[in-house]
Order: C-alpha cells, then structure tokens, then sequence
C-alpha cells in the first residue's frame, strides 16, 4: 500500500525486539508481475497493551513497553522505568463516562 507516493508496511504480530528480514511482493506502476524482495529492520521496542485490569474493582489500562535498554518512554511527563526482567509498564486509572 502507499501513502502520499510513501510505501506503507503493516507488520504482522507479534512483533520481537532486534533485527528481523521480511519477504515483500514489490509491484511497480504498469508491471504486471511483482518481484520479491528481502526487507532487514531492526525493532528497537514494542508497545502493547494489558487489559487484564479492567475487571477489577478499581479498573486499570496498562501499557506494556518491551525495549533494548538504551530505549526510554515518558509518559505523562514522568519517566517508566524498567523492571528488572526490562519491561516497562504504565498504568492508567479507567472510569465509566
């Protein structure tokens, strides 16, 4: 797919920290056969999220940052720092609106 004449890539989960190789199918303008092409990239951290917290009595979101340890997060001003297994996690209090 493209975006503003930009290659977009979606990359499947999950997704793990370092260098990872990926096969594309690359179709140019009036060809009508696709080559094949070795794309190598490095993943220097993955954000997800735990809703495991949701069903307790005082619901909580949390973000789960998985990063090499030269990568930090700031989140609502405040450094998360890394446990001792190196991830990170931020929770966040939900409400019912």
């Amino acid at each position: 797919m493209t975006r503003d004449g930009h290659a977009v890539l979606a990359l499947p989960p999950p997704l793990s920290l370092g260098r990872q190789r990926s096969t594309l199918e690359v179709k140019e303008p009036g060809q009508s056969r696709a080559r094949r092409e070795e794309l190598d990239y490095e993943v220097d951290f993955v954000v997800s999220a735990d809703q495991r917290g949701l069903g307790h009595p005082e619901p909580k979101l949390a973000l789960v940052f998985d990063a090499k340890p030269e990568v930090s997060f700031v989140v609502d001003g405040r450094v998360v720092a890394p446990s001792p297994n190196g991830i990170r996690r931020y929770e966040l209090g939900v409400r019912q609106s």
